[in-house]
């Protein structure tokens, strides 16, 4: 696999799913899921903001150094690849899992304790996250040795 194509599907993994939560939440936000929406309105970006942001800053950095001619390259390493496409999923489906939870399981009467427990999860798992997309681009950033 070339390093382009790589480098699209996780970008798109991460965009596409970054995207579909973002909208969920907005629009539980106008449904007035989170409370009184004098008081909550922000609840649940200040819930998802933190945990997606940072990493889709990861991206979009690497975007900004445009095309170049490793991308035409194979990938260097497949291992990395798969575990950082894989540790990327296991991440978006645990705050898809929040909100399905607070909508399904607690009826939307539990957010804050929902809110809480993933966020102190996935703050801390946003460190190996990071570091493995981290990982994934800037091997890939330079020229397979001879």
């Amino acid at each position: 696999m070339k390093v382009k194509t790589a480098r699209s599907m996780l970008s798109l993994t991460w965009v596409i799913g970054s995207c579909v939560l973002f909208v969920i939440v907005a629009m539980q936000t106008f449904m007035e899921v989170y409370g009184d929406p004098s008081q909550n309105w922000d609840k649940g970006f200040l819930w998802i903001m933190p945990l997606l942001f940072p990493l889709l800053g990861t991206i979009i950095g690497s975007w900004s150094v445009g095309e170049n001619e490793v991308d035409a390259f194979p990938v260097a390493s497949m291992a990395v690849f798969w575990m950082t496409m894989f540790i990327s999923i296991v991440y978006l489906a645990i705050l898809f899992g929040g909100i399905v939870i607070g909508s399904i399981i607690y009826n939307h009467s539990r957010w804050d304790y929902i809110m809480r427990s993933t966020g102190w999860f996935l703050g801390v798992f946003q460190a190996p996250v990071s570091i493995a997309l981290a990982k994934f681009f800037i091997e890939n950033v330079r020229p397979p040795r001879p």
